[in-house]
C-alpha cells in the first residue's frame, strides 16, 4: 500500500501511456495481418520506434521508483527518456500513416466494401491508438512520477 501512496499523477499517466501504446503495437499488427494490407506488411522501424519509445516509458517508471533516480545524471537521462518517448510514437504513427495513405485512397475510391473497410477501421485505430499514447506521454512528462521527486 505504501508503493500506491508514494506515486504521483505523473506514473498513472505514464503507465496509461504505456498500455495505450502496447494496445497500439497489437492494433497495427493485427492490421499487417489483414488481407487488405497484408502486402505492406509490418514496417521495421516503426515496430523498432515503439519498442524503445516502450522501454523508456518503463524505464521512467521503474527507474524513479529507485534512490539513483535522485542523482544529476539519472535524472537527465529519465527526462530525455520522458521527452523523447512521446516523439519515437509520433514518428512511428506518421510512417503508419505513409504506408497506408495510397490503400486508403483506394478503399475509399474503388473498393470500398465491408471487408475492406473493415480492415480499414483496425488502420485507423491503431493509428489513434498511437497518437492517444503519445498524447499522454506528453502528458505524463509535466507530472512527477513519484511524491517523493525533487
Amino acid at each position: 500500500m505504501k508503493f500506491i501512496k508514494q506515486q504521483s499523477v505523473g506514473f498513472y499517466v505514464n503507465a496509461l501511456a504505456l498500455i495505450v501504446g502496447i494496445a497500439a503495437v497489437a492494433y497495427y499488427l493485427v492490421n499487417a495481418h489483414t488481407d487488405t494490407f497484408t502486402n505492406i506488411g509490418t514496417s521495421a522501424l516503426v515496430m523498432a520506434l515503439t519498442v524503445l519509445a516502450l522501454l523508456m516509458l518503463v524505464a521512467v517508471l521503474v527507474i524513479r521508483q529507485m534512490p539513483i533516480a535522485r542523482g544529476f545524471a539519472a535524472n537527465t537521462l529519465l527526462d530525455v527518456c520522458s521527452l523523447a518517448a512521446p516523439v519515437l510514437l509520433i514518428v512511428s504513427v506518421v510512417s503508419i500513416i505513409a504506408s497506408r495513405v495510397d490503400t486508403f485512397a483506394s478503399i475509399l475510391t474503388f473498393q470500398q466494401n465491408a471487408h475492406t473497410t473493415a480492415d480499414m477501421h483496425s488502420a485507423i485505430v491503431a493509428i489513434v491508438a498511437y497518437f492517444v499514447a503519445a498524447l499522454l506521454a506528453v502528458i505524463a512528462s509535466f507530472f512527477k512520477v513519484n511524491k517523493n521527486e525533487q
